[in-house]
């Protein structure tokens, strides 16, 4: 029988560790697990940021939980523990809190409000007692979550992100050559379906990342100047992805233009490939001897418009129609491209020490691999 193979990433070890240690204070203290440990298991975010924004906005819901369940307790009286009282307070307490914004925290305070009406019949203590402990067990849980994510295996999506997106851009410089030098997009286009999947992760691994610096660490200059550069980086493989979709959905229009046209059109989003292979290597590298310079490849777009719609009588408007979606995609990614290549030259000019911070170790290793290369070029000189 074939099946998934068993998968335990760190996010599942982090929030087995943060079970255990609520369950450890709470034994500690002789306290009730319950409420810690189901808090702690369902707390546990993707991102710190997210988990402490999870723990305050927990703070506030489960306050105002335990307020109506402790005003239930006293209008109810003796039979707190009614099914119909339970839901009239559940029900109470869920529109009050999506009223609020805290609909993402209703799971633990309902649990939170049944635990407390079920164990006030036959308890000693008073009521605000019984309250008050119910609802720091439940931060208690939500705090080892937030303590663990902090401080075991810590996310960093920056290197993540860098190495998702560098592979991506492989991908598409292959794929790219590959469909200039032989002028076919169809034995591609499973290739560029998986682009399109990866450009999603890459995007949602950015956001992370984005969300953990300007969350959690405002006052770090260098990695907030970082994320303007990994944005364009970024922006820049969405034009790309975007124009190998645009020769994917115009094959059969591709086929049917003169064949020095198409060259043309590929040579050209070979060349644009190219020149960002380039700027990813400075920014790879921290190159800083090479100015950069975009003003070649934008005079070239605009000759290529010229030349391949301008200059041709013969061309067909129905043709002209077909090919222009791709002749805008690939104008978007030059444009995006020549962004990115202005600020990260004037980052390198300012900032090249503590431009990538996060990526530092990706980098390192790009640099040996460069470094090993070049020494194998001379050795076979």
């Amino acid at each position: 029988m074939g099946g998934q193979s068993l998968q335990i990433g760190p996010r599942t070890i982090k929030t087995g560790l943060a079970v255990i240690l609520a369950l450890l204070v709470s034994n500690l203290f002789h306290l009730s697990p319950i409420l810690p440990a189901i808090s702690a298991a369902t707390t546990l975010l993707p991102s710190v940021y997210q988990t402490w924004k999870q723990f305050l906005e927990e703070a506030e819901a489960n306050l105002i939980g335990a307020f109506l369940t402790l005003l239930a307790l006293w209008i109810l009286g003796a039979n707190p523990a009614n099914p119909l009282a339970i839901g009239i307070v559940i029900m109470a307490a869920i529109s009050i809190l999506l009223a609020f914004g805290f609909g993402r925290t209703i799971p633990h305070v309902v649990l939170m409000i049944i635990v407390i009406l079920e164990s006030v019949e036959g308890a000693t203590e008073p009521l605000w007692q019984i309250v008050l402990i119910r609802y720091l067990l439940v931060m208690l849980g939500i705090g080892c979550a937030l303590g663990v994510n902090a401080l075991i295996f810590p996310p960093r999506y920056g290197n993540v992100y860098y190495q998702k997106a560098s592979k991506l851009f492989e991908k598409l410089l292959v794929v790219t050559r590959a469909i200039a030098f032989e002028g076919k997009v169809a034995p591609y286009r499973p290739a560029i379906d998986k682009m399109s999947k990866s450009l999603r992760e890459t995007q949602q691994l950015f956001n992370l990342h984005r969300e953990e610096v300007r969350g959690t660490r405002q006052k770090h200059v260098p990695l907030l100047r970082n994320i303007i550069i990994l944005q364009h980086m970024q922006s820049c493989l969405e034009r790309s992805v975007a124009t190998a979709e645009r020769f994917r959905e115009r094959e059969r229009a591709l086929s049917n233009i003169a064949d020095d046209l198409r060259s043309e059109l590929f040579y050209h989003v070979m060349h644009i490939a190219q020149r960002q292979e380039k700027v990813l290597l400075t920014y790879d590298l921290l190159l800083t001897e090479e100015p950069l310079a975009m003003e070649d490849l934008v005079k070239e777009n605009i000759a290529f418009v010229k030349h391949s719609f301008l200059d041709r009588d013969e061309l067909e408007e129905e043709e002209i129609m077909e090919i222009l979606p791709i002749v805008v995609a690939m104008n978007e990614w030059i444009q995006e491209l020549e962004a990115f290549e202005k600020r990260l030259h004037g980052a390198l000019k300012r900032h090249a020490t503590s431009l990538s911070i996060e990526q530092k170790s990706v980098r390192d290793k790009t640099f040996n691999r460069f470094k090993r290369k070049k020494a194998i070029d001379e050795s076979q000189k």
